[in-house]
C-alpha cells in the first residue's frame, strides 16, 4: 500500500512591475522579507545574500520551518520568491501578499504546491 504523508507547502510568488531601485536594495529587501517571515509566524535561523554586478540580488533565509529564497532582476522589474514551510499555509500566503505590496509589484502570481512524502508501507496481516 502506498501512503502519502503531508510535509508542507511550497509557495511560489512571481512579481512584475516593481521599481528597479527597490529590487536592487539589499538592506530594504532583507527588511521586507524579515517582516514577511515574522507575519507568517515563522522562525528565521540564518540569512545569506549575494549582490550581482551590475544589478540583482539573491537572498536565502534558513527557517526553523524550512526556507525562503528571493531572486531579483531589477532591469526587468521582476522578482521570484520561493517559500517552503511545514507550518500553516494561510499565514504564509498572507505574508507573501504583504511582501508583494511592500515591493510595489503591479502584477502578482502566487501558486501553492502541497508537498508530500510517498513511501511504501507494508501492512502485517
Amino acid at each position: 500500500m502506498t501512503l502519502s504523508v503531508h510535509v508542507g507547502y511550497h509557495l511560489l510568488l512571481e512579481l512584475a512591475g516593481c521599481e528597479a531601485s527597490t529590487l536592487n536594495d539589499a538592506e530594504g529587501m532583507a527588511a521586507h522579507i524579515s517582516e514577511a517571515i515574522e507575519r507568517a509566524g515563522l522562525t528565521e535561523l540564518k540569512r545569506v545574500s549575494h549582490r550581482f554586478v551590475p544589478q540583482g540580488l539573491t537572498l536565502v533565509v534558513l527557517l526553523a520551518e524550512s526556507h525562503v529564497a528571493v531572486h531579483t532582476w531589477p532591469e526587468r522589474g521582476v522578482a521570484a520568491v520561493d517559500l517552503f514551510t511545514c507550518a500553516e499555509r494561510e499565514p504564509a500566503e498572507r505574508a507573501l501578499r504583504h511582501f508583494a505590496q511592500a515591493l510595489g509589484a503591479r502584477q502578482v502570481e502566487l501558486r501553492c504546491i502541497e508537498r508530500s512524502a510517498r513511501s511504501l508501507v507494508s501492512v502485517a496481516g
